[in-house]
């Protein structure tokens, strides 16, 4: 049967909740060709990912918070009011479930997040719902939510509870619960709708390039292979500063013992950027550029991977086995510090707060990474292949 997957998102800053996206719709088409797969974008335009021409991309006008306030919303880009801005986002929405129809409905990290657009997400259900009863309603989100304490408050555990009852038949959690079980202090009857898929990654391990020829296109030779990474690098600046000078005491008295590829990520300041470019100059012992769409490649080559411990870099870690450093943020949310701190205690990842983080102790931790065994786990990684199974079956 051919059925219509609607999937809703707002992008932010962050490049996880756009890569589960991708790798989920690419899932579907993959495995049920007939399938029509749609994407609704409704935060700002992302163009650093190359979009597949069988799945349909609309761009909504962008919204940015409003007042200092995650309930209200402001236009970001044309002369209209908020009020009328959200109207005319509203009616776009409840105009292309009228047109598309969709038989499965899914909506990235809300109600757990982007409330303020609760005004116009239950409005697209609701009416989808009335076309068609047996249209399903999918919550999707990572598998640590992570929230500022102030802004998680009873009353908001209370709501977020009562929209999953109501307007949600199934919520996907992309993570494996033996790792880390979502809890966030929800009803009984919200938690009884939670499905863990799996992490999501965008290859399987079998179809990562191998080895050799990374190491080939980027003349790593007989050198350990450091890769470091932040995710969208809006808030990467520090850890990638660190990395590169923890490159000058690995490579003291220019040995060149240890190769690094370092990837700023698409958003980061220019200011930032600049002062690492700077910083990095003419060493030939560092590849630094700001975004790399074969990440998840260079990753599975590398001796040690660097990052933030994102849900999408920590899923690609777990696949390719790779030894890692993470060292997560700890300001705004403590999603990441959570996950760090649990691969931590699983002996799969070696975890430094950004508090100790110094280039003297990034440099001691990938010697001793290096010295020490490969990770093993048993973690869940089938997410993308369950969400495609999934939607097929319901």
């Amino acid at each position: 049967m051919k059925k219509r997957i609607l999937f809703y998102y707002y992008y932010c800053y962050g490049l996880g909740h756009i890569q589960r996206i991708l790798i989920q719709a690419n899932a579907i088409k993959r495995k049920n060709p007939s399938f029509d797969v749609m994407v609704i974008n409704g935060g700002r335009p992302i163009g650093c990912f190359d979009w597949p021409k069988d799945i349909e991309l609309i761009q909504f006008p962008v919204v940015t918070y409003g007042n200092r306030s995650i309930f209200e919303v402001a236009p970001r880009n044309i002369s209209l009011s908020p009020k009328t801005l959200a109207n005319l986002r509203k009616e776009m929405l409840i105009s292309i479930t009228e047109s598309f129809r969709p038989n499965v409905v899914i909506v990235d990290f809300f109600p757990f997040d982007r409330r303020f657009l609760r005004s116009e997400i239950m409005p697209m259900l609701e009416h989808a719902r009335k076309k068609s009863k047996k249209m399903k309603a999918i919550s999707s989100t990572r598998e640590i939510i992570g929230m500022n304490k102030l802004l998680w408050n009873t009353k908001i555990k209370r709501d977020v509870s009562r929209d999953i009852e109501n307007y949600f038949d199934y919520v996907f959690i992309h993570g494996d619960p033996e790792i880390f079980k979502l809890d966030e202090g929800l009803s009984s009857k919200a938690k009884s709708k939670f499905i863990y898929t799996g992490y999501i990654v965008c290859k399987k391990k079998k179809r990562l390039t191998p080895r050799r020829i990374v190491h080939k296109n980027y003349n790593i030779n007989n050198s350990f292979l450091i890769t470091a990474s932040v995710g969208s690098g809006k808030d990467g600046f520090s850890l990638l500063k660190n990395v590169i000078l923890a490159e000058k005491i690995l490579n003291i008295k220019k040995r060149h013992r240890y190769k690094f590829i370092i990837s700023s990520g698409p958003v980061m300041s220019s200011a930032n950027y600049n002062k690492l470019v700077t910083l990095v100059g003419n060493n030939k012992n560092i590849s630094f550029q700001n975004f790399r769409r074969e990440l998840i490649d260079i990753i599975n080559a590398s001796d040690v991977s660097i990052s933030m411990c994102g849900n999408n870099t920590c899923a690609e870690t777990l696949l390719t086995r790779t030894k890692s450093i993470v060292v997560p943020r700890v300001k705004w949310e403590k999603e990441q510090l959570i996950r760090a701190r649990r691969l931590s205690e699983l002996n799969v990842a070696r975890m430094i707060h950004p508090n100790k983080l110094s280039p003297g102790l990034l440099a001691y931790e990938i010697k001793r990474i290096l010295a020490g065994p490969p990770a093993r786990h048993g973690i869940d990684l089938g997410g993308a292949d369950f969400v495609a199974d999934f939607v097929k079956a319901i």
